[in-house]
């Protein structure tokens, strides 16, 4: 009996030393893999065919917002845009043009316009507090340009200049 225990001690004890080096051996012999930083871009993108927020809006929102390399959706139904933020070294802003478009059979939705977001919309005139949108901008800019002059202009009736260098 005491011969049978020897050997199964030595059994389970070889076989832990050769897989402990079979797995040893194995780790040396993996590639070592080059990571990339995230080339995070953000686009906005005109949609027309969509007929609701819940049917269509949420649907494209949720469907891109699986798809490898988009980090965030968010698709306004009533401004018909979507705001897109995307790792540029996974996907290009060409390549979710053509899945929005895609989606529903790919005869509901068309891609209106596809614009890389602008940081400042908005071209300022100190002098008489006014502002002006950018031609490359999109209306949701352009809306927050108006806004922006709206503000200014009932806080600074008396100074506009002054107001309009803390815009």
């Amino acid at each position: 009996m005491k011969v049978i225990k020897i050997i199964c001690v030595s059994l389970i004890v070889s076989l832990f030393s050769v897989s402990c080096n079979d797995t040893k051996k194995a780790s040396k012999d993996l590639p070592v893999v080059a990571v990339e930083k995230k080339n995070l871009k953000e686009i906005v993108v005109g949609i027309e065919g969509m007929t609701c927020e819940i049917g269509c809006a949420k649907t494209i929102e949720s469907k891109l917002s699986k798809t490898a390399g988009v980090a965030s959706v968010a698709v306004s139904f009533e401004n018909k845009l979507g705001e897109i933020v995307y790792d540029a070294n996974v996907i290009s802003k060409e390549e979710i043009s053509k899945k929005i478009a895609s989606y529903s059979g790919g005869e509901t939705y068309t891609i209106s316009s596809l614009k890389e977001k602008s940081e400042n919309c908005c071209a300022k005139d100190l002098s008489k507090c006014t502002m002006k949108c950018d031609a490359a901008c999109e209306k949701l800019d352009c809306e927050k340009c108006v806004a922006l002059q709206e503000e200014c202009q009932e806080k600074c009736a008396s100074n506009l200049q002054e107001c309009c260098k803390n815009v």
